[in-house]
């Protein structure tokens, strides 16, 4: 099992999908400039900056590859906001932009945001309703072949200020079965009985 997510320092965190090698030494080159920096990195201004520096470097580097994915989804907060920013290269083009209130990446990626965007997910969600819109868009993911079933589950807290840590807590199994007993629930097949269709449920034919 690969751990694809990396603390950077200053309470900031990645999250990786793509061409392994590749978005493993792009997020080094964005962890080696976050930490060099000799105060907290405490702007949007300043992360995107150092994002679009590590981008530049990787484009140059001998493990960046024109036809393959990379994809970095970065959090951390500024005045205790919470800050979700993308950086990725898709066929070559970079882009680094915020997201509005959450972000997914991978294979897994496309169902995960569908999902969310469908149940309404907000920051201003209670936490633990938040926790299992996440998790259910993971376990939802998985009906796209490439995407596994372990599910690890972190969350993320403001405060840090040292270079090298983040706050984060990791969800316990008993934790996530209690989650997976809501979702088995809420994702019963059949979820429910359809009454059968009426003839006025339809138009009739018109008369050539």
């Amino acid at each position: 099992m690969t751990a694809k997510m990396e603390v950077l320092g200053y309470g900031w965190c990645v999250q990786l999908a793509g061409e392994w090698s590749g978005v493993s030494y792009l997020a080094s080159l964005l962890k080696a400039r976050i930490q060099a920096s000799p105060d907290s990195p405490a702007t949007i201004e300043f992360i995107e900056r150092e994002s679009r520096a590590s981008i530049n470097a990787f484009l140059g580097s001998s493990l960046c590859h024109a036809d393959e994915c990379y994809q970095i989804l970065l959090s951390g907060f500024i005045q205790d906001s919470a800050i979700i920013m993308d950086i990725s290269i898709v066929e070559g083009i970079p882009k680094v932009y915020l997201r509005d209130s959450f972000g997914a990446i991978g294979t897994g990626g496309t169902i995960a945001s569908i999902l969310l965007r469908l149940r309404e997910y907000h920051p201003s969600l209670p936490l633990p309703y938040a926790t299992y819109l996440v998790y259910e868009a993971k376990r939802s993911s998985e009906k796209e072949p490439t995407v596994g079933p372990y599910t690890a589950l972190l969350l993320q807290a403001p405060g840090s200020d040292l270079k090298d840590q983040a706050y984060l807590k990791m969800m316990s199994e008993t934790g996530k079965a209690h989650l997976e007993a809501v979702y088995s629930g809420l994702w019963r097949i059949p979820f429910g009985k359809i009454p059968e269709f009426r003839d006025d449920f339809f138009d009739k034919p018109k008369a050539p």
